[in-house]
């Protein structure tokens, strides 16, 4: 069982590894504005914008309670 466990987490730790590395290239370099890997049908370069150009609103989460 211990051989398991212990199989199954260097199986996790190599998924992130490769998680980190896709993620890493699916976005450009500093300098750069294409990334080394896209999405197929995204073809134009990154624009780079300031996040405070957008405005973020925060969700209220709704409770909903049974009438009896």
């Amino acid at each position: 069982m211990d051989q398991l466990i212990t199989l199954q987490q260097r199986e996790l730790e190599l998924m992130k590894e490769g998680k980190k590395t896709l993620l890493s290239k699916m976005f450009p370099k500093d300098g750069e504005n294409f990334p080394e890997i896209r999405f197929p049908g995204f073809t134009d370069a990154w624009e780079q914008r300031k996040l405070g150009r957008w405005e973020i609103f925060p969700l209220k989460p709704t409770l909903f309670r049974e009438k009896n």
